[in-house]
């Protein structure tokens, strides 16, 4: 996935806080080699290299993966869709546990979904070890919390406006949930994009929340009133009300150990955490039959975090979705 992963947890000590790092750092390593297609060596790599040959044998997680992406691509009509245009051509048979492509173009890329995939294996992992409250940002784009914020609130986090870095567009209150970011622009000044401010905005909260469902490149975050928080061990914590968070992360790229020399760092409410989103052929609009190719920011909060990668991913390709989609939160923003 090649990005950073930051891991804050509140009231766990150092000797727990390290092992649980290091069992998320494993596990990221772990999908990243399955899902990956920059490793030939992948079990994704090997099907794109495969299985228009034949039916290619499938470990069981594989073959999950496939049929929940499915599962998702039919309920999307085709905005999420791993398979670039031809899911349809993707045979997966359960009882043999293989997988086919009736076309030799069909290749498959889990870029708008492995980190959501990643962090929903993160929170049962935490919440298995009974973990009451944590924070987890990974690559200033999908973001996982669980219980409260220290304070007792939920944590407030929100997308950074890419035209206008020093603008949050929106905040969300997550508690107990999840938050996916896409987006297909620049951040830039453009002198133009003055005139963009009242672009066409859509802002939905629903109270119907899909249970139990888990890249394109990320917008940064907005987190507001979090007080200082350690990533291992907070013994005291100033009242609710700084004006800014300070702590030392984990930093942790996609393969490799954590920074454990990264210094504290000071994020004020206002400062600005930027991004640059780069075009993403990988993510197949039906529309267009090719690439998605509109400038679009999408968030959405959802319980689980791999429902919330899917559904930010299929909202950026086709907007329109927000009618017979139910989820918690959603965001959308289009600067054309």
């Amino acid at each position: 996935m090649g990005t950073r992963l930051e891991v804050l947890l509140p009231y766990t000590d150092r000797e727990r806080g390290s092992m649980l790092l290091r069992m998320m750092q494993n596990e990221t390593e772990r999908i990243e080699a399955l899902l990956s297609v920059y490793r030939p060596e992948s079990e994704i790599s090997m099907l794109n290299e495969m299985a228009s040959k034949a039916p290619v044998p499938v470990c069981r997680e594989t073959a999950q993966i496939l049929t929940t992406c499915k599962a998702y691509y039919e309920q999307t009509s085709g905005a999420f869709d791993v398979a670039f245009g031809a899911m349809d051509e993707v045979q997966i048979d359960p009882a043999e546990r293989t997988v086919f492509f009736t076309d030799e173009a069909v290749k498959l890329n889990f870029g708008g979904f492995g980190k959501g995939y990643a962090l929903q294996r993160m929170q049962k992992m935490l919440q298995s070890f009974g973990v009451i409250k944590a924070f987890v940002n990974f690559g200033d784009s999908a973001i996982l919390a669980i219980g409260t914020h220290t304070s007792g609130e939920p944590w407030r986090v929100g997308p950074r406006d890419p035209e206008y870095a020093e603008k949050t567009l929106t905040a969300f209150d997550l508690q107990d949930a999840s938050m996916s970011v896409s987006a297909t622009i620049r951040n830039r000044r453009n002198p133009v994009a003055e005139s963009r401010r009242n672009a066409p905005e859509v802002h939905r909260n629903a109270s119907d929340v899909q249970r139990n469902a888990p890249d394109v490149h990320r917008n940064a975050l907005d987190v507001q009133h979090t007080e200082p928080v350690s990533h291992l061990h907070t013994p005291s914590l100033p009242q609710h009300g700084s004006e800014s968070i300070t702590y030392p992360p984990a930093h942790q790229q996609h393969s490799g150990e954590p920074d454990r020399h990264a210094s504290s760092q000071q994020v004020n409410r206002s400062e600005t955490r930027k991004f640059n989103p780069e075009p993403h052929p990988h993510i197949y609009d039906p529309a267009a039959s090719g690439p998605v190719q509109c400038r679009r920011l999408v968030a959405v909060v959802d319980e689980d975090p791999l429902r919330a990668e899917i559904l930010s991913t299929a909202l950026l390709v086709n907007p329109e979705l927000q009618t017979n989609l139910s989820t918690s939160n959603f965001y959308i923003k289009d600067y054309d």
